[in-house]
């Protein structure tokens, strides 16, 4: 996903500064699903939520320059409601809403947001769940709790 991105990204005529950020983003979050345990989890959850739920995205699809807004919305409060882990709760929040606000006023962000769906809307099929991705198994759910209770859901 990352390699066709970097291919085609060009053509949705980024400034230097956002091609600055999608660049050092994209490599940051593929960096953490590649070396977190925890960010894998929650990565890949978002990315099965989304593939579980591919037909909902299909008007990405059929108009790829619309407004999507809801359906980032709606993943943002899966997630939300799905993330018990108190100390990056605040971080990844963050990451969502500063996305879905760039995504309503930008362009640029709109449309790599929308090719990104798009792609796994075109290639859900090929998508390999992983017992992982499930939220009943993100850390500290099933592994982690005494740590995590040790350091009063701050580990």
């Amino acid at each position: 996903m990352t390699d066709n991105y970097f291919e085609i990204y060009e053509k949705f005529k980024p400034s230097d500064e956002e091609k600055k950020v999608a660049r050092k983003m994209i490599l940051l979050v593929l960096a953490l699903y590649r070396n977190d345990s925890a960010y894998f989890e929650r990565i890949g959850g978002v990315i099965t939520y989304v593939i579980k739920n591919y037909k909902k995205f299909k008007c990405v699809q059929d108009d790829p320059w619309g407004d999507y807004t809801k359906l980032l919305i709606g993943v943002y409060k899966w997630w939300k409601m799905n993330d018990k882990r108190k100390r990056t709760k605040r971080w990844i929040a963050w990451m969502f809403i500063h996305v879905i606000k760039k995504y309503q006023e930008n362009q640029f962000y709109r449309h790599s947001v929308n090719w990104a769906l798009i792609f796994l809307y075109v290639d859900h099929a090929k998508w390999e769940d992983d017992v992982q991705f499930s939220p009943d198994r993100w850390f500290p759910r099933s592994r982690g709790k005494f740590s995590n209770a040790m350091y009063g859901g701050m580990y």
